[in-house]
């Protein structure tokens, strides 16, 4: 620039340290806030985590003191979400038809053994009085034809057992 014959240079120029104070304060506050927002989302998902999982661990130690001699116990739990209540109630219903299994197979199984006591005792009778004393070879072959018949009733009885077994476990189609 010219001015009364000799040049002038302006030079202008502006402190930037107030600018850089500024933006040094917005990093500190958005670090202080970044941190404060991790730690609050990991205490948030902890509590989440503690609060939802307690239910499920109750519900893990009740299904674990369940054994066969308490097949009629039941799971209540106060449930703090519709998904652990909804597995609550999976589990009862479970035990509640493993439980009906198992009393089915306990009366079939007195059943069972009050049908085969008969024919065994029956056996065991008669050779006990054959064996008393001498017999014919007629007696003989009489308690030995009778033997033979009760082997035949324990032999169908046992083929009826396990036709049912694989009726029941699919092995076989009844047809109508």
């Amino acid at each position: 620039m010219d001015f009364n014959g000799q040049t002038y240079q302006l030079i202008a120029g502006k402190q930037l340290i107030a600018g850089q104070q500024v933006l040094k304060h917005y990093l500190i506050k958005l670090v202080i806030y970044t941190l404060l927002g991790i730690i609050l989302s990991t205490l948030l998902a902890w509590l989440m985590e503690h609060y939802l999982l307690r239910s499920m661990r109750q519900l893990i130690y009740a299904t674990q003191q369940i054994n066969v001699q308490q097949l009629d116990q039941r799971i209540e739990l106060p449930s703090r979400t519709i998904e652990v209540q909804q597995l609550t109630e999976a589990i009862n219903a479970m035990l509640d038809r493993i439980q009906q299994g198992y009393e089915q197979l306990v009366r079939f199984s007195e059943d069972i053994s009050h049908e085969l006591r008969t024919p065994l005792n029956n056996l065991m009778g008669q050779t006990q009085i054959a064996l008393s004393k001498s017999r014919s070879r007629d007696e003989l072959e009489n308690l030995l034809y009778s033997h033979l018949e009760e082997y035949e009733r324990l032999t169908q009885m046992i083929e009826n057992m396990l036709f049912i077994a694989r009726v029941e476990h699919g092995h076989y189609q009844i047809e109508k």
